[in-house]
């Protein structure tokens, strides 16, 4: 009988608000997609990426890598299809059909997911008024043969600056096409939080990013006068805000996509009296943080200084080479992970093998690598996956050069910490 009353009661939600309301768990949402970033240990952390469709809370101090780190993922999902979250095999770039070199360009790529299964077929476009039923079944067909020739569709992002302070060039070091970035910079913070909740509800996007979350600035802040006392008026804008894109995230899931995935950027503040505990806080209320699925504080980082000797005036100065960035993941609700503590280093100058803004796992690579994976055989050196190594340092080079054996290491890497296989 609770069978029979279950179906019934399911029926008839699914009648009154329709098929994408309610169902079984696995179908409507299934494993969720994720992302790597770069940074082996924040991956690691992350359970293995950023969770696609979900909220992410980047905070920490100034000059910590925060904006850094969000460049590089949306970088990564520039590059991806919408419908599988795969990496594209060719991506081209297009000016915009409109020919205003201002507007957004466009990507094409080459996609075989739909071919191989992965995704299913898209709906075949409906049929017009006036066409006669050879030419809709003619055109349907076509469809079908494209869709399986090459189903990769773009994903598209927007950054909205309430800081003023977006860097095209140092986003291309991070791996941004700044040509294929919506960039909004609102006055208000209820003109960012509407341009969002426009962009969100509209199911086109599917990356943005809020930088920062502290610097929404509400307009009852600049009409009226700043003695004026004003409390939680940038907690509520922001509440809503993130309403509208939990929202968005749910409608670009309906529509077909993975789901909107968001990061907030935002900063700590020293809370007023406090002698036990942690003394920082978050500005914009709390509700950014039960919304987050992810929080990642990015501690201050360090600077890895190297001294260089001039030939002309023999004057040695200090040049920086490497910034350690320390991040810890205090929350993540979509992998066991815990709190989990690490570090990365972002390259401040180019030594052959990286360019200015990559990130340096070799070494991170390397003992993790050594630790897990490799096995010392007599005769033939430091063996891993297969492949044989006469001393640690050709080890460690050859984890440098060959990206087939890093990608392997990684793999594995995930299925030991992330899911403890």
């Amino acid at each position: 009988m609770s069978v029979d009353r279950t179906r019934a009661i399911l029926g008839a939600v699914v009648k009154k608000f329709g098929q994408r309301v309610a169902g079984n768990a696995t179908t409507m949402v299934g494993e969720r997609k994720r992302i790597p970033i770069g940074p082996l240990l924040l991956d690691v952390g992350l359970g293995g990426g950023l969770a696609v469709g979900t909220t992410s809370l980047f905070y920490g101090n100034q000059g910590s890598g925060k904006t850094t780190t969000a460049m590089r993922a949306v970088g990564v999902f520039q590059g991806l299809c919408r419908r599988c979250m795969r990496p594209a095999r060719i991506l081209n770039v297009l000016h915009p059909d409109s020919g205003n070199p201002d507007d957004r360009w466009t990507a094409e790529g080459w996609c075989d997911c739909v071919a191989i299964g992965l995704e299913p077929m898209p709906p075949v476009p409906p049929k017009e008024k006036e066409e006669k039923p050879k030419d809709y079944r003619e055109r349907c067909e076509a469809f079908e043969g494209a869709m399986r020739a090459n189903s990769y569709e773009e994903c598209v992002a927007l950054w909205i600056d309430s800081e003023n302070a977006f860097d095209a060039a140092w986003a291309v070091r991070q791996g941004m096409d700044p040509r294929r970035l919506m960039l909004v910079r609102p006055t208000t913070a209820e003109e960012g939080a509407d341009v969002a909740k426009a962009f969100a509800l509209s199911t086109v996007v599917d990356f943005i990013v809020i930088d920062s979350v502290a610097q929404m600035t509400p307009s009852l802040e600049v009409e009226e006068s700043l003695e004026k006392w004003q409390q939680g008026l940038a907690a509520r804008v922001m509440n809503k805000t993130i309403r509208a894109l939990i929202v968005g995230a749910v409608q670009t899931r309906r529509a077909g996509g993975h789901g909107l995935t968001q990061i907030l950027v935002n900063q700590t503040r020293m809370k007023i009296g406090v002698m036990y505990g942690d003394p920082t806080t978050v500005p914009c209320g709390l509700g950014q943080r039960f919304a987050a699925k992810a929080e990642i504080r990015f501690l201050s980082s360090k600077t890895e200084m190297r001294d260089e000797q001039y030939d002309t005036k023999n004057d040695v100065v200090a040049q920086p080479v490497r910034e350690k960035i320390s991040f810890k993941v205090t929350k993540n609700n979509t992998a066991s992970m815990g709190v989990f503590e690490g570090d990365y280093l972002l390259v401040s100058r180019p030594d052959g093998r990286y360019e200015i803004g990559d990130f340096d796992d070799d070494e991170k690579y390397f003992k993790f690598a050594m630790h897990y994976l490799v096995t010392k055989e007599k005769g033939e050196g430091y063996v891993i996956l297969g492949r044989s190594f006469p001393t640690q340092d050709a080890l460690q080079q050859g984890l440098i050069d060959d990206r087939e054996l890093r990608k392997e290491v990684r793999d594995f890497l995930f299925q030991k910490l992330v899911w403890g296989k």
